[in-house]
């Protein structure tokens, strides 16, 4: 995770990476299987997600989940 965690830093967007994987077929994943929009924005290796106020912890928890598990292989 690249995102900032000082709280006066944090904002609606997240930076992840998932060592090893392209980020655009991680993007592409993410949408094809678990329904869940993210950009390959060009930073080295990262796609982004942006919550927002109407995203549950459980949508929330879905990401975490699936990237896990995309990051396991």
């Amino acid at each position: 995770v690249h995102t900032p965690l000082e709280a006066h830093r944090s904002y609606g967007i997240g930076v992840v990476e998932i060592q090893g994987r392209d980020p655009g077929r991680v993007a592409d994943e993410l949408l094809a299987t678990d329904r869940i929009f993210t950009v390959a924005p060009g930073y080295p290796g990262c796609i982004r997600v942006c919550p927002n106020i109407y995203s549950t912890l459980d949508e929330v928890d879905r990401f975490v989940e699936a990237t896990t598990r995309i990051a396991r292989g």
